[in-house]
């Protein structure tokens, strides 16, 4: 399969994790022993083989990069891409498009998906021809705490799967 690109989301403040996030990066707190990010980074790469990876930096930066470039697995490249604070969440994405060159997977770096997650994500983007596609849970009323969206050229009707 051909390397497939990613961005992942990791420059967060984490005002949700109070304590938790004072000291470390939110997507750096551990879960079984390994930070949110690297079993992100395993995952994408259990889905895809080879991953394109790249990575909103901001608050708390130098610890994501210091992780990334110390643990990321073999098939992964890496590129950083810093954002100013307050451009959290949609302003990044906006931010990292000139970075992308085609087909890509998008994911916040503080939320574990199984490799599935990521593969069914990029089958509808082609069984239905949009031209990107986001979701953080199957229930939209769940996901409370995280945008979803899905953007479409507004030349052209779609299906409408999200709803």
């Amino acid at each position: 399969m051909k390397e497939m690109e990613a961005i992942v989301l990791a420059g967060g403040y984490g005002g949700r994790m109070e304590s938790f996030a004072l000291e470390r990066q939110k997507c750096l707190l551990p879960i079984e022993g390994k930070p949110v990010l690297g079993h992100v980074m395993e995952a994408l790469v259990a889905a895809f083989g080879s991953v394109d990876l790249k990575i909103g930096i901001g608050f708390k930066g130098e610890q994501v990069i210091d992780y990334v470039n110390h643990n990321k697995p073999g098939k992964v490249t890496v590129t950083y891409v810093p954002h100013l604070p307050g451009t959290e969440g949609w302003g990044i994405y906006k931010d990292m498009r000139q970075f992308v060159r085609g087909k890509f997977v998008a994911t916040p770096g503080d939320i574990i998906a199984l490799p599935n997650a990521y593969e069914e994500v990029i089958f509808k983007f082609d069984e239905y021809n949009v031209d990107a596609a986001m979701t953080l849970s199957p229930d939209l009323e769940a996901a409370d705490t995280h945008g979803i969206g899905r953007m479409e050229n507004p030349c052209q009707k779609k299906p409408d799967f999200g709803k």
